[in-house]
């Protein structure tokens, strides 16, 4: 069973180390070919208003989507870098530090509570009902 689950491990890193060669090759093309591109086009400007062929439109397309994926990456990066430790609550049974629109709310005596879970609410409830 050793020696299967040994044989299973090496081919499945040869296999990534595989996929991970052909993605540089095929990376290091495509950089090529678009340098290339482009210094045809410094050379021979007027080729460059010249109609694009189906190819060079798809990826044109697709550098858009990435574009457009990558945009939308940022905007979600910059909103959690642009949220605020005031958007974080101290959980008032554990001590966990949690989102405050996704906490456990209850109101005790004119101050509010903050809770990570219902179990640590319901924690909180018996020890002070114990207490008191």
């Amino acid at each position: 069973m050793d020696d299967f689950i040994s044989t299973f491990i090496r081919i499945t890193i040869i296999i990534l180390l595989v996929r991970t060669v052909v993605s540089l090759i095929t990376s290091f093309v495509v950089t090529r070919k678009m340098r290339k591109a482009q210094q045809d086009t410094r050379q021979n400007p007027e080729q460059s208003s010249a109609p694009l062929n189906r190819d060079s439109l798809e990826q044109t397309r697709r550098e858009q989507l990435m574009s457009m994926e990558l945009e939308g990456f940022r905007e979600k990066k910059e909103e959690t870098a642009n949220r605020t430790v005031r958007d974080l609550v101290k959980d008032d049974y554990c001590g966990k530090l949690i989102e405050k629109s996704k906490s456990y709310i209850i109101r005790d005596h004119e101050q509010y509570r903050h809770f990570c879970s219902w179990e640590c609410r319901r924690n909180y409830i018996e020890a002070m009902g114990s207490e008191g």
